[in-house]
Order: structure tokens, then sequence, then C-alpha cells
């Protein structure tokens, strides 16, 4: 569409013209039974000898102005219920529509013309026509669509990150550190060992003639391989954690819905904490072995692909510092 967002009006949406009605002499308690014969959560409040619009009255309003305050649902009429919102017609801006229903805190309003109830549109039919405000002063990219671009981009790192910093390790694709088998004889409490390379991965140790998983060795090598147990399974929670803190602040952002900082920063750069100290707990507990590992080595796979996923997840977390919104018509 060549339509700028801030032109568009309330015919452009799609308006529900099945929506259901009640009128205003009807009680609580019929208006509960058509929501529920209807399986809808609101209807329009409409004047029993007018057939004006005068409000809408929502599941969430019974409870809360009825239900709540003790009142008899039977006997209390179904205007006492409702909130009073005015109506839009075909030619209100989706914005002005988007501003009464956020204001009264509501999902639902009329749509009229010359009087007469043509539907309703909700506040979610008016998210994609809201211009973009506040995100798209900042960034390097100028594209059409910068919160669009925003949670392609924070989605599709973020997938990234996972697959390559905590699936891989996970599905022993790549490790962390790698030492002779021969010399891990004391660290897994066995009389003999292949003398072949041993990788450490996330949750396991395994060669080609070789397997011995982190639970197993936790209780043969003692607390300090619990510690590492401990968090390679806080590496995975927390790495599912930011994903989905991702993929949520991304979409409500597109969505114009107020995201709070835990969302947006905090559980994905807990991310790349746990990361880092997971390869720091290896270091550590390897390096002190008794009697020193001398053949050990890092996974050079392995960093990379850590480093990688760190940069992946911070390009996801400050990823409104990438596109900028056009403006005019360049």
């Amino acid at each position: 569409m060549s339509r700028k967002k801030t032109g568009y009006k309330v015919r452009d949406l799609v308006i529900d013209d099945e929506f259901s009605t009640i009128e205003s002499n009807t009680t609580v308690v019929q208006a509960a039974q058509l929501m529920k014969e209807k399986a809808v959560p609101d209807l329009v409040v409409l004047d029993n000898t007018t057939k004006k619009v005068l409000g809408v009255v929502a599941d969430f309003d019974i409870v809360h102005e009825i239900v709540a305050t003790g009142k008899d649902p039977a006997a209390t009429n179904v205007k006492t219920a409702m909130y009073q919102i005015e109506p839009v017609t075909l030619d209100t801006p989706v914005e002005d529509a988007f501003l009464r229903m956020q204001n009264l805190k509501v999902t639902v309003v009329p749509v009229v013309e010359e009087g007469k109830l043509l539907g309703v549109c909700t506040i979610q039919d008016c998210w994609s026509y809201i211009p973009q405000e506040g995100i798209d002063r900042v960034g390097v990219i100028p594209v059409a669509n910068s919160r669009l671009a925003e949670m392609w981009l924070g989605c599709i790192c973020a997938i990234t990150a996972f697959i390559i910093g905590v699936l891989f390790p996970l599905a022993g694709i790549f490790g962390y550190f790698t030492a002779d088998g021969s010399q891990l004889i004391e660290l897994f409490r066995l009389v003999v060992m292949p003398r072949e390379p041993i990788t450490f991965y996330l949750f396991e140790a395994h060669g080609t003639q070789f397997f011995m998983n982190f639970s197993d060795l936790a209780t043969k090598a003692g607390a300090t391989w619990v510690l590492l147990l401990i968090f390679s399974f806080a590496l995975l929670i927390t790495a599912i954690i930011g994903l989905f803190s991702i993929f949520y602040s991304s979409f409500a952002k597109l969505r114009n819905f107020a995201v709070g900082k835990y969302h947006q920063r905090l559980f994905p750069l807990m991310v790349i904490l746990f990361i880092g100290l997971e390869w720091v707990l290896f270091a550590i507990v390897l390096g002190t072995n008794t009697p020193p590992i001398t053949t050990l080595q890092i996974d050079g796979v392995g960093l990379t692909c850590s480093l990688v996923a760190i940069i992946l997840v911070l390009v996801a977390t400050f990823r409104d510092l990438v596109f900028i919104q056009k403006t005019g018509g360049k």
C-alpha cells in the first residue's frame, strides 16, 4: 500500500459486522448468557427504543462491576456494567480509534454510519496501522518499516545463536576442551581409558570408543563437576528464556506494546554471561585437575561458535540501533 500510516481510516480495517448486540433494558444475567451462547467476550449495548449505541459490556466488566461488588446480576440492568465509549465512523483515523480504546483500557469500539451500527473494530485491528514513533530516531540502515525489520533481525539472530551456542554443544557437534584419554584415568576413576581424544561437551564427555555423562562424572569426581553440571543446565534454561524474551519484545514493539527492560535487555544479556561462564568453569575444572592434563586443548570450532553466538545475541539485544525508519519519500 502506498498510503502513509497516518492516512489510514477505520474503513481500511476489517470491521466485524457479525458482532452481537444487546438491548439496554436487559439484565446482566441475560448478557452473560448471550456471551456464552455466542462465544464472545463483549456485547454492544443499544437503546431498547432508539437502537442508538450506548456503550459496550465486556465479561470483565460484569465480573469487576457486578460480581465483585456483590450486586445481584439477575436484578441489575446491563447499563450498570457497560463502559461508555464514543463510537467511531468509517472516516475516523485509525490512530483516533486506537487512542479511544487505549485511554479507556478497553479492546472494542463500535463503528457506526449515520447512527446505525455497522460492527466493531478492536484494538488488535488498529495495531499495524499506528505510525511508529520513537524507535525510528536511531539506527544506521534506513528501512520502510524499522520495527518489522528489527523483529526479523532479532528473531533470526536469536535462533542462530541458540543453535550454535547451545544446541551444537548439547548435541555433541562441537565441544569446549579436548584431551588425550590416557590422561583422564584419574578424572574418570577408571582402570583403563582408550588412547584417543576425549572431548567435553555441554553435558557429556566422549570419544569414538568412550562415553560418560556429567551426572555420572559428578558422582565420581566430586563437587566441581556438580557445579559444572548445574551451570550447564543454567545455560540451557537461560538460553531458552533469552530466546523467548527476544521473540516477545520484538513482537510487542511491532504491536505497540510497552516492553519492560527485563525482556529487552536483561535476559538476553544473561545468555552471554552464562556462555562465558561455561568456558571459564571448564577451564578451571580441567586446568586444576590432579594430575595435570598436559594434552588439554581448546576446541577451536567450539570457541568460534560461542563467540559468534555472543555477537548474535548482542545484535539481537540491541537491534533497535541497527535500523532507522525512512521518512518522507526517501
